[in-house]
């Protein structure tokens, strides 16, 4: 029987405040315990940090996948994650590879939404970043409640407006995988699968999200309903960035972006809210989901009828 797997790796000198509130929200979506695998990461063994994200890990009956001691590298993880969903997930599974700090929206109860992409087999879905700031754009420290949506209530556009002045790419890492099937692997990022031979259909068709019209415009990708919450804007942030940017292995794309976003933070250390897209309701936010989804492939492949279908509905 089909299963829907959840992998992730948490670096647990940053990302412990995370932990129980990542997994109470995929508990929420259905997913349950057993089916979770997660990498702990640590640069040194035996730490206090490391203790107590096992601790909170065997809360809910988890068992730590792999304890990963050695300096952080995304290809790295990308191997170790990809190593895991080949030796638990079968084809006909569902995957799920999130960050701790991401927190995937899906239109519908996650099992709805699966099975009417199992029928209409969809094999890839792709969602967009929505980056989830505090009301004021400071770097706060997350705490066990309220809820993170009630702590980082601004939903906004901070990677691709740091990113835009990059050459042609940034908008790659707009969008991420929110759920593959097993056979499905991802690249190192998660923003697209691997290419293994195997034909990939797409959510919105034949083409990945980032080649999706229009993508790089921030009114575009708020209107997609499948979004991948970001938590990354929290008071963790600035020690973790600095943290990477200076161990060896970091890519090329990495050390670039790491870069913009510590000239960005400054000395106020804060996201410059009042420079960022923020997201608010629209059009498309009031019609069903599946309406939804037909109406942005429609976009897709031909933007004239949309905007003439789109603008009846307004």
């Amino acid at each position: 029987m089909a299963e829907i797997k959840l992998i992730t790796c948490a670096g647990v000198e940053h990302d412990l405040a995370l932990l129980p509130h990542f997994i109470a929200y995929y508990k929420a979506l259905g997913i349950h315990t057993k089916n979770m695998y997660f990498i702990l990461q640590a640069s040194e063994s035996d730490s206090h940090e490391m203790k107590k994200a096992q601790a909170i890990l065997h809360q809910d009956g988890i068992t730590a996948a792999e304890i990963w001691i050695a300096p952080y590298t995304s290809a790295t993880m990308w191997e170790k994650r990809r190593e895991i969903q080949l030796c638990v997930a079968n084809k006909e599974d569902w995957v799920i590879s999130a960050d701790v700090d991401e927190f995937h929206e899906f239109p519908d109860k996650l099992s709805v939404f699966l099975s009417y992409c199992d029928k209409k087999e969809i094999n890839c879905v792709q969602g967009v970043f929505i980056d989830r700031l505090t009301s004021d754009g400071s770097l706060a420290a997350i705490k066990a409640s309220p809820p993170l949506w009630e702590q980082f209530p601004v939903q906004a556009d901070v990677i691709c407006t740091i990113r835009q002045v990059e050459e042609n790419g940034w908008e790659n890492g707009t969008v991420n995988i929110m759920a593959c099937k097993g056979d499905l692997l991802p690249e190192r990022g998660g923003h697209f699968p691997l290419n293994h031979g195997s034909p990939i259909k797409y959510i919105f068709g034949s083409r990945q999200l980032a080649k999706f019209n229009g993508i790089k415009a921030a009114t575009t990708r708020f209107q997609i309903p499948l979004r991948v919450h970001h938590f990354k804007w929290n008071q963790a942030l600035l020690q973790s960035l600095q943290k990477r940017l200076a161990t060896a292995g970091v890519s090329t794309h990495g050390q670039s972006y790491g870069n913009l976003l510590l000239q960005h933070l400054g000395e106020d250390q804060r996201i410059q809210i009042e420079k960022m897209p923020i997201r608010k309701s629209g059009t498309l936010d009031k019609l069903p989901w599946r309406t939804q989804l037909a109406l942005l492939k429609l976009r897709n492949d031909s933007s004239s009828l949309y905007r003439k279908i789109l603008s009846k509905i307004r």
